[in-house]
């Protein structure tokens, strides 16, 4: 095995419905135990769930309350059920972070 300093890193980036369910994630796993076994170091990359970018998409075209609310549920929602999936509780930086986008944005206008 390489000293940790001198390893090569691999870096491996998930997203999309490669991340979206629990079912993906012990694949996820195995592919990081076989390059930590390699002797490599190990950098993960995860990127947005499956649908997440289109929602956050919409939510950059300044949608209105109702939409704006609806969007926000969604992604929540879309992100708790991986936590079930997975047997995990949000943290209370996740709870925070949600409680922080459902207050209103400052107006752009002046």
């Amino acid at each position: 095995m390489n000293n940790q300093g001198s390893a090569p890193w691999v870096v491996m980036k998930f997203g999309g419905s490669s991340v979206s369910s629990a079912e993906c994630w012990p694949a996820i796993c195995e592919q990081t135990r076989q390059n930590l076994a390699e002797g490599n170091r190990v950098m993960i990359v995860v990127s947005a769930l499956a649908g997440t970018t289109d929602l956050l998409t919409r939510l950059s075209k300044g949608p209105g309350k109702q939409e704006r609310d609806g969007i926000l549920e969604q992604l929540q929602e879309k992100h708790l059920q991986l936590h079930n999936a997975l047997a995990l509780a949000p943290s209370a930086e996740f709870v925070d972070c949600w409680e922080g986008l459902r207050k209103p944005f400052p107006s752009a206008k002046q």
